[in-house]
């Protein structure tokens, strides 16, 4: 997961990918193993409680006598419950918990066209003091913000209009 976030923040969309699907296949293969390891441990614990079911009834034929003793430490005796064994999954939990955060954030953003092949021209914040002009060509992702030279002069823009790209590819502008 880390290469892939390293990949996204420098902007190699490629790498971010391949590292996505590495995680992925990693979470996929860890939760496959747990839960291959959850049903062992489950097939395991039934023909434990049905061999114990069944030495308490060939106690109870043998020894009439001790019949209320020995069930009295029948029921005494606990299972060993292994406490590490509900957390073995747990890294696999993250993982997942992590993807799930990045696949949100990515869709709470719109920020889909990232990880598409197509170029895209994004605006953030429009008509804010902290606008950007995101711009994906290729592979290659430029972020364009106010110049240090504009803020400090004073100089701003402001909105003269509107232009509109018709379906045959003339764009009008019209003036406000």
């Amino acid at each position: 997961m880390g290469p892939a976030l390293v990949g996204l923040s420098t902007g190699d969309i490629a790498s971010m990918a391949y590292n996505m699907q590495v995680a992925f296949a990693t979470t996929v293969i860890g939760l496959v193993a747990g839960a291959i390891g959850f049903l062992t441990q489950q097939v395991k614990q039934r023909w434990y409680l049905q061999d114990m079911t069944n030495l308490e009834c060939l106690v109870e034929v043998l020894n009439e006598k001790n019949e209320q003793e020995m069930k009295r430490n029948l029921l005494k005796k606990e299972e060993d419950n292994d406490p590490i064994s509900a957390v073995s999954n747990l890294f696999d939990v993250a993982m997942v918990f992590a993807v799930a955060l990045m696949v949100a954030l990515v869709t709470r953003y719109n920020m889909t066209e990232m990880l598409s092949t197509e170029d895209f021209t994004m605006v953030k914040n429009p008509g804010k003091e902290n606008m950007e002009i995101i711009t994906k060509e290729g592979e290659k992702i430029n972020r364009y913000t106010p110049s240090e030279d504009q803020n400090q002069s004073g100089k701003r823009g402001k909105k003269v209009g509107i232009a509109y790209e018709l379906e045959n590819g003339e764009i009008i502008y019209v003036p406000e």
